[in-house]
């Protein structure tokens, strides 16, 4: 039921809800402080800007990828679709074909490779993302996570890896710390020696270093 009220519905349920519940109640009244702070924004917008902030603490990474999508949560944006071109027995020349829908060039900053073709995750169409973008860097300032430079306009302060175990002796750690091997087919090398005892991930083998729970973010020290 939370999931459906509105931040001003939300934020009573403060401090007597369920800790799931609580997390939502944390972000409404996020959303309405920027509300307050971003007048020059539209709601939607400041709103946007304390939902990344608290995406990127929860995270420690943002992502940034620049698509085609069909709605924007920001301005109610919505693609339609491209028109007939001609008559047909179902339809005329000039009406919407919904095979065929139009997109308008977005951003979503969520830390996934795993994405709905068309759909933000968390983020915004173009314009919107002009308007919200200034203010959205100098609320990240301080956030120790990892941000492309592609959102704040320099290289990241952080970096996020992967934890990672190695079966052969039980090393603990991240792949940032794992020697660099070359890749069978192409340019490039990938993490994949444990830098305590050598063992190697090889093409075709079986994994002596396996992916851990957890990531750890550490500090570009020359950023």
């Amino acid at each position: 039921m939370s999931e459906t009220l509105p931040d001003n519905e939300l934020v009573l349920l403060d401090g007597k809800c369920s800790d799931d519940t609580q997390v939502k109640v944390d972000a409404a009244k996020a959303r309405i402080d920027a509300r307050e702070k971003y007048a020059e924004l539209t709601d939607k917008q400041a709103g946007l800007i304390a939902d990344i902030v608290a995406y990127a603490i929860s995270t420690q990474a943002l992502g940034y990828h620049s698509d085609g999508y069909r709605h924007c949560e920001c301005c109610g944006r919505v693609a339609g679709y491209w028109p007939y071109k001609r008559n047909g027995k179902y339809h005329r020349k000039g009406q919407p074909d919904r095979s065929k829908p139009q997109t308008f060039h977005g951003i979503d900053v969520t830390d996934t490779h795993v994405r709905i073709i068309g759909y933000i995750g968390l983020g915004c169409c173009y314009d919107c993302w002009c308007a919200v973008r200034p203010y959205l860097i100098e609320a990240l300032r301080d956030v120790r996570a990892a941000i492309p430079e592609s959102i704040t306009g320099h290289q990241p302060r952080f970096i996020r890896y992967d934890n990672h175990k190695c079966e052969a002796c039980g090393w603990q750690g991240h792949e940032g710390e794992m020697g660099r091997l070359d890749c069978f087919m192409g340019k490039g090398t990938y993490p994949g020696e444990c830098p305590q005892c050598h063992a190697q991930n090889l093409p075709f083998n079986p994994p002596q270093i396996k992916h851990a729970d957890g990531h750890t973010l550490v500090e570009v020290t020359n950023a």
